[in-house]
């Protein structure tokens, strides 16, 4: 009986030890192909064909080997260029402001995310710190805007999904600006530092 159970155990050893072994082996090769320059053209790409918009990330860089259970992610840089005022008639056009397609931009950026919260199909954002953010919202109308950058059929969630942020700071906010033709509001704000 105890030469059954020694077998067993060693069995069950093995196969948690290869499953071990296979994970790292994974996310070693997928941290060896995904170099910053590759991982920012994916996000670049990818993030403009499935928003409204331009998305001008810069050096985005990450680790999981240091912060494990978290993926940490930074980045230089990040602007959106919002898409959804183009082909507008001249008199619309006429009524906005030149940066009518500027959306908002960062200097940089530093979080980490929680890969187990993640698999589990849970967003949970650790100790985010965005320094220079800048935001300017312009509405023509109701309907027509550069902040509805979502496609309306990427908007269907079956599920809302569970996402949360803890630690999150702004440093060096630059001006956040909302603009509306049809109430004829401009509306700025400026703030230095925003933790929550």
């Amino acid at each position: 009986m105890s030469a059954t159970v020694n077998k067993i155990f060693k069995i069950t050893l093995c196969t948690i030890g290869a499953i071990i072994l296979l994970i790292v082996l994974v996310i070693g090769g997928a941290t060896l192909y995904l170099t910053p320059q590759r991982l920012t053209n994916l996000i670049n790409r990818e993030a403009s064909q499935w928003l409204k918009a331009d998305i001008h990330a810069s050096d985005i860089r990450y680790t999981i080997w240091s912060s494990f259970p978290r993926l940490a992610i930074e980045t230089d840089s990040v602007t959106i260029i919002s898409r959804t005022l183009d082909n507008l008639p001249d008199s619309v056009t006429s009524k906005l402001p030149a940066d009518r397609d500027f959306l908002a931009s960062i200097k940089s950026f530093t979080g980490q995310i929680n890969i187990i919260d993640f698999i589990s199909g849970r967003y949970v954002i650790h100790e985010a710190k965005v320094d220079g953010l800048r935001i300017n919202l312009v509405a023509y109308n109701d309907s027509i805007n550069n902040y509805n950058i979502i496609p309306e059929e990427a908007t269907g969630f079956k599920k809302v999904p569970y996402i949360t942020a803890e630690n999150i700071s702004v440093d060096n906010a630059g001006m956040m600006r909302y603009i509306s033709v049809a109430t004829n509001t401009v509306a700025d704000l400026s703030l230095e530092q925003l933790s929550l």
